[in-house]
């Protein structure tokens, strides 16, 4: 029996540093750096700016969809949300087709959910140049926007 007395100790010691080395791992986990949440970039195609919330419905009553935000008394009309320069383009043309001119804006965003969902509809946009779809996938990202960006805040 006592020749088995230094292996029973070295087993504990060793399991003991094992255990030290694997709790040690985990307790370092404020040095993680996340992936998720980072800012990204998006473009919106901007029809309109208006002084007040008559004008800006009279203006955009041909419009399918829009979303507007409100920024010192003014309303800014939005019709189109992508991540890449050349479906805005097609946005903005389709737009333009319609009569009306349009700015790009540039934003930050950090919902996850919004992005992966926008890469699709993105995907999709590149795919087309039928403008009844082109205006149904803007139509559905807005919505989209509305539902995860901006019910969010």
């Amino acid at each position: 029996m006592k020749k088995y007395i230094p292996i029973i100790l070295l087993s504990i010691i060793t399991s003991l540093i094992m255990v030290k080395l694997v709790y040690d791992q985990y307790d370092t986990k404020e040095n993680i750096k996340t992936v998720f949440n980072k800012d990204e970039t998006i473009y919106l195609v901007r029809v309109g700016i208006y002084s007040t919330f008559e004008s800006m419905k009279e203006n955009t009553m041909n419009l399918s969809y829009y979303i507007y935000n409100i920024e010192n008394n003014m309303y800014y009309v939005y019709v189109g949300i992508t991540k890449d320069l050349e479906n805005y383009n097609k946005i903005a043309g389709y737009f333009k087709t319609l009569g009306y001119d349009n700015y790009r804006t540039e934003i930050t965003i950090k919902s996850d959910a919004f992005i992966e969902n926008l890469k699709q509809y993105d995907m999709l946009l590149k795919e087309t140049t039928d403008n009844k779809i082109v205006n149904a996938i803007c139509s559905q990202v807005l919505a989209l926007y509305e539902e995860l960006v901006i019910g969010e805040d």
